[in-house]
């Protein structure tokens, strides 16, 4: 595989308006986790893993898995719970932000099989991703 690193983004938690006007948000991360109802991967572990780098625990309530991150945005969006989104796609999407200070960078990047880059057009398409993505 041939990969380039294309920029970091930055993730946080988030939740609709509609699912924090059924379940407010509590002062501490611990409270949200043993009460709060939360969006996560199914065989994934970047949620586990996320919370792991800043010292804090999985939420013991775990409502909707998948490895999805459409499906997992469209959860959030619909109000079934609190989850991973990118900081950008949060705020355009009228997402409210959960613990500010909880927030983790993400690596992007652009991969392709080996073999594809003797295809002059496929080789193209993977410079133009790389320079338009950086």
């Amino acid at each position: 595989m041939i990969a380039k690193k294309v920029k970091t983004v930055k993730v946080g938690l988030y939740a609709s308006r509609d699912f924090l006007e059924k379940s407010p948000v509590p002062n501490s991360y611990e409270e949200l986790a043993e009460n709060c109802y939360f969006i996560g991967g199914d065989r994934s572990d970047v949620l586990a893993k996320a919370l792991a780098t800043l010292g804090q625990s999985l939420p013991k309530h775990i409502v909707y898995r998948t490895d999805s991150d459409l499906a997992q945005l469209a959860a959030i969006r619909a109000g079934v719970g609190i989850g991973i989104c990118q900081l950008k796609i949060g705020e355009t999407s009228g997402l409210v932000r959960i613990f500010p200070v909880l927030h983790w960078d993400m690596p992007s990047w652009v991969v392709m099989h080996e073999d594809l880059k003797k295809g002059k057009r496929v080789r193209l398409l993977f410079d133009h991703l790389v320079g338009a993505l950086s």
